[in-house]
């Protein structure tokens, strides 16, 4: 009986948020594709996905702790946040202001995970911060404003590592900036 209740509860949950398998996976590799820039993924020993509320939660732990990340849809693609994440609120998107400000959201991102790993800003060999207008930032499948890019060059172990860092405020939130880790820039000057 406990299980059939459960099974109930489960299939009520998930089709109450219109979550199907296919969005769990899609939040899974999303979640790991973010992940892959904050923790060290051989380390992982477990993880697991579970819809909650409006967002799919991801969850995996390390050998030193369990780091959440809270992933949904924009549009046609599924963007992931790792929770705990804070954001810097802004009045308008015009000016240097809003680049600076960008750009320092991405590197808080980014000192998390170092500090994570073990390491600190002073890793840093070069940085790079551009802006692309909200129309040239092109249709992600979610309406956001202009897209403050930071790439940066940092040395780890010996290992030259390159992370473009985009970072963004939801119009129809209060939060401030979003910032995901991404593998390519888009929109990169020549300086």
């Amino acid at each position: 009986m406990k299980i059939s209740l459960i099974i109930s509860v489960l299939f009520l949950s998930l089709n109450a948020w219109s979550v199907t398998g296919a969005n769990l996976i899609a939040a899974r590799d999303a979640a790991i594709e973010e992940a892959s820039f904050e923790i060290d993924l051989d380390t992982v020993t477990a993880f697991e996905v579970t819809p909650l509320n409006e967002e799919i939660e991801v969850s995996f732990k390390d050998e030193k702790e369990v780091h959440v990340f809270g992933c949904h849809f924009h549009g046609n693609s599924m963007a992931c946040h790792e929770e705990g994440d804070d954001h810097k609120a802004l009045k308008s998107q015009e000016g240097f202001d809003h680049i600076e400000e960008g750009h320092t959201a991405g590197l808080e991102k980014l000192e998390k995970t170092l500090r994570r790993r073990g390491s600190d800003l002073n890793v840093l060999k070069s940085i790079k911060v551009w802006k692309l207008s909200s129309t040239d930032s092109g249709d992600d499948g979610h309406e956001h404003g202009a897209d403050v890019w930071t790439k940066v060059n940092y040395d780890m172990s010996g290992k030259e590592v390159i992370v473009f860092i985009q970072c963004h405020e939801h119009e129809e939130k209060e939060e401030g900036f979003a910032c995901h880790y991404k593998r390519k820039g888009k929109g990169e000057p020549t300086l």
